[in-house]
């Protein structure tokens, strides 16, 4: 990896040479909240304006997508807001979501 920015990595390749990659939003050492107002919110409202929404977690084994996703080891038995992943986060917004049809 030679660089990592907001919106793309950039890598070199053996017998390619240098690769940019982009992506929508790249996340280095972000906490929950900050992931979740970035990505999970605006999915959320996008769901209850009647869009589809899909968060996508792709990297490297080890690189922390079940745990953005769901937060720390235990998190699922025992929900912390603080520590909550994208998904819990997600979720509660939704269920917690004030509709009026």
């Amino acid at each position: 990896v030679l660089a990592v920015q907001p919106t793309r990595v950039v890598v070199h390749v053996p017998g390619a040479g240098v690769r940019p990659f982009p992506f929508s939003r790249v996340f280095e050492e972000e906490d929950q909240a900050r992931v979740h107002a970035s990505v999970g919110a605006p999915a959320v409202a996008a769901v209850l304006n009647g869009l589809n929404a899909c968060v996508l977690c792709y990297g490297q084994t080890g690189s922390g997508k079940t745990h953005t996703a769901f937060g720390p080891p235990g998190a699922l038995e025992a929900s912390d807001d603080a520590t909550d992943g994208l998904v819990i986060r997600t979720l509660r917004d939704l269920l917690h979501a004030d509709v009026s049809v």
